[in-house]
């Protein structure tokens, strides 16, 4: 069944796609591919452990706000992968952008009403992008504790979302779905039900 079709992630992805693969002689920097590489950690198991080496290092008086931050980053990755139990849409690494045909098949998030049929598949995973929710929870949860780092988490947020665009891992709406979930979650934990510093 057909959900919804966009067409802005389709020429977006496809853009991507050609700098990834260097289609045509043409690819990102190596600078580029460095950096996104770096930014991705945030969105990671990765970088929970970064942040909870930092918080117990330099935060040692005030180690219980890893719980409220292990919490966000938990619930929004696991709704994300609930999520993704029931919608099965193809990650942009596993088009065919060559073939019009098969573009035209799959410019759709399909609703999959048999769970589980694509939880082994990562390349059906593309809806909506994990990394980018845990790190845009991260983001919120974080600024609450470090108000003056809000700047800094955004941009590591926003990076992680771009990073997952430009290798062709998700679609922008994908993006931009994991970010408003992450948003939602990291808000709700921020303001209910833990203890507040």
């Amino acid at each position: 069944m057909v959900f919804f079709r966009y067409w802005a992630d389709l020429l977006i992805a496809e853009w991507c796609w050609t700098r990834h693969y260097g289609i045509g002689g043409v690819k990102y920097p190596k600078d580029v591919l460095d950096l996104l590489v770096v930014t991705e950690a945030f969105g990671t198991w990765l970088g929970m452990v970064v942040v909870t080496i930092l918080i117990l290092e330099l935060d040692r008086s005030r180690r219980f706000r890893l719980i409220r931050y292990f919490a966000s980053v938990f619930w929004a990755g696991l709704i994300v992968n609930l999520i993704k139990l029931f919608v099965v849409r193809i990650r942009p690494q596993g088009f065919g952008f060559r073939d019009p045909d098969l573009v035209l098949q799959h410019n759709v998030i399909a609703i999959d009403w048999t769970p589980w049929t694509s939880a082994f598949r990562n390349i059906e995973n593309s809806f909506p992008s994990g990394h980018t929710a845990t790190a845009f929870a991260a983001f919120v949860v974080l600024s609450s504790f470090y108000p003056k780092g809000k700047r800094v988490f955004l941009l590591l947020a926003v990076l992680v979302g771009i990073q997952r665009i430009l290798v062709c891992a998700h679609f922008p709406s994908d993006v931009i779905v994991g970010a408003m979930i992450g948003l939602l979650i990291g808000r709700t934990l921020s303001r209910v039900g833990i203890r507040r510093d």
